[in-house]
């Protein structure tokens, strides 16, 4: 008992010094950032477990003050990434130091974390159950904790925050940030080019025509078996541009699994086929919008994480980062993951660990738009600039291919430019009576994006699908390169709709399969199908644009059929 006593004194002694420390400025801090890095690295070990392992962390330390937005009763806990790897479920006895009524674990990506270990540990386990498509970066992997504090009030968050953030396996402790619109998910509306020609009435979709959105509709328009998830305000199911399938609404996802479209915000009661602001519902026609839409063909799943009448909304953090946990979840149905591809659209100065550790821990791809401050954003500090094989960040541009006044860039955070002004699309009628609004701002040219990822997945053979790491590569190399946009983002370029479909299809190569029941492979170049068996049940379907080779060990057993098409 004196043991623990004393150990708690001096814990708290230690907070105390860090707040006074961090009271005179002594940390680093990084312009307009959420939280601060500690000088140096040091060696962290497991709660509750004495296996050591050689990873080194960076702490984190929180640098919110009581004239932030943040709720009175939570903490968001970001593990080391030692500590993380030790799936122990941790209770309030875990966290003496500060009295709790619950520990909630709701870290993006822990099932698939737990797998990827499981197998590396044993050779017998090497083939467990996990698609390696979808498989985490583990040098990346943090789990993340909601703390629930007995006594709420914002002095007790963040003197709680002081004290937990010192423990050795802690990386970052923070509050569960309440941010509006104008600060996270930026007022869209009221953004405009310089030089833009297009009014608020004006009809014309010039964005669609910008990228050859024609040609790559004559490869495909979408896939009903692609997902693709948008964290924002919520979606006006009501819009006929919408309907037709294109919402996931009521349609489960598996055997007793909830619904496609779910409401994240903790304070809000309204469903997630509403939008009281606008912006989901914008964001949404410009993915798969009958008429202003990029890829009208494919499911939207509205993940509804803000709330709030002004027209971005407010955005919870809690819900954010549980509206990742979902869409990373394992489909037991379809295979692979629940929804693979996923869009926010945040403008931020700062940097939260806790928001950036539930991304990196998602194993899909993830679009956002860069931010609306027109400056260079830079690695550490800006949100908008997280990077990763599976991260795509989106910068504005205009008619004229020039960057948008307002579009954040950086030659190695934003990796790519689409159309962002006057971006027509749809929105509730309490927002325009049109029910129609054109809108710029960076979160609606990262929908562009989006639409092309998820038109990408649509192209692609169901037996030769992709990495999203590979996607996004193509996606990068398929750029239509822009002098104006050199040095501004890591291709230079403004996206092309066509070539980054055709990139992804234009060769497929069909090798060691059989084939038992009706099968179609589709190219939009040429196909090269070899060592391919059709049994007596099959049927093969083979379409190509340009060719086909049929090359060694391609069999069709009495009963099969091939059929070949090529124009």
């Amino acid at each position: 008992m004196r043991t623990t006593h004393l150990k708690k004194k001096i814990t708290m002694s230690l907070a105390l010094m860090l707040t006074l420390v961090m009271s005179l400025g002594f940390l680093p801090m990084f312009n307009g950032s959420a939280v601060a890095s500690a000088s140096g690295t040091e060696q962290r070990s497991s709660v509750g477990s004495t296996e050591q392992i050689s990873l080194k962390d960076t702490t984190r330390y929180t640098i919110a003050t009581l004239d932030d937005n943040f709720a009175d009763d939570v903490i968001l806990v970001v593990l080391t990434r030692n500590a993380s790897r030790n799936f122990t479920t941790l209770t309030t006895r875990d966290f003496p130091e500060v009295e709790l009524t619950d520990v909630i674990c709701i870290t993006p990506g822990l099932e698939q974390a737990q797998a990827q270990i499981k197998a590396s540990l044993s050779t017998r386990e090497s083939s467990f159950y996990y698609d390696s498509r979808w498989s985490l970066d583990i040098n990346q992997f943090r789990q993340i904790l909601k703390l629930k504090l007995a006594n709420p009030g914002r002095e007790n968050v963040l003197s709680a925050i002081r004290v937990l953030e010192i423990r050795e396996d802690v990386y970052s402790a923070g509050p569960n940030m309440n941010l509006p619109g104008g600060s996270f998910s930026e007022n869209d509306s009221t953004l405009y080019s310089a030089g833009a020609t297009l009014n608020s009435t004006d009809p014309t979709l010039w964005n669609l025509n910008k990228i050859n959105l024609a040609q790559a509709h004559g490869i495909t328009s979408g896939a009903s078996t692609v997902r693709v998830g948008v964290l924002s305000t919520g979606i006006d199911a009501t819009r006929p541009d919408l309907g037709g399938g294109r919402l996931y609404s009521v349609t489960p996802l598996g055997a007793n699994q909830p619904t496609g479209s779910q409401n994240f915000h903790p304070t809000d009661t309204s469903t997630p086929l509403t939008d009281p602001a606008g912006h989901g519902t914008h964001i949404a026609g410009t993915i798969v919008g009958a008429t202003t839409g990029v890829a009208p063909g494919v499911k939207l799943v509205s993940l509804k994480v803000a709330t709030g009448p002004n027209t971005s909304g407010w955005y919870d953090f809690v819900a954010i980062i549980q509206a990742i946990r979902y869409a990373g979840q394992n489909d037991p149905v379809r295979g692979g993951i629940r929804i693979p591809i996923l869009s926010l659209s945040p403008d931020t100065w700062a940097s939260y660990a806790d928001m950036e550790q539930a991304i990196l821990n998602y194993t899909g791809l993830f679009v956002m738009g860069a931010g609306n401050h027109g400056r260079e954003i830079h690695r550490p500090g800006d949100f908008n600039a997280l990077r990763g094989d599976r991260i795509i960040t989106v910068g504005a541009s205009d008619q004229n291919d020039g960057k948008a006044v307002f579009s954040n860039f950086g030659a190695t955070t934003v990796d790519i430019f689409a159309p962002g002004v006057n971006i027509r699309s749809t929105v509730p009628l309490h927002v325009s009576t049109t029910g129609y609004a054109n809108w710029s701002g960076t979160s609606h040219a990262a929908p562009m994006v989006t639409g092309v990822i998820a038109l990408m997945y649509a192209a692609m053979p169901p037996h030769i699908i992709q990495s999203p790491a590979s996607v996004k590569q193509h996606l990068l190399n398929s750029a239509d390169r822009v002098p104006s946009l050199n040095g501004l983002a890591v291709t230079g370029g403004r996206l092309n709709a066509y070539a980054a479909v055709r990139a992804i299809c234009e060769t497929i190569n069909f090798t060691g399969q059989t084939v038992t029941n009706n099968t179609a492979v589709t190219s939009c170049g040429t196909l090269n199908a070899n060592n391919v068996t059709v049994t007596p049940t099959g049927i093969l379907n083979i379409r190509a644009t340009e060719r086909v080779n049929i090359g060694s060990g391609f069999t069709v057993q009495p009963g099969g059929s091939l059929i070949i098409q090529v124009p």
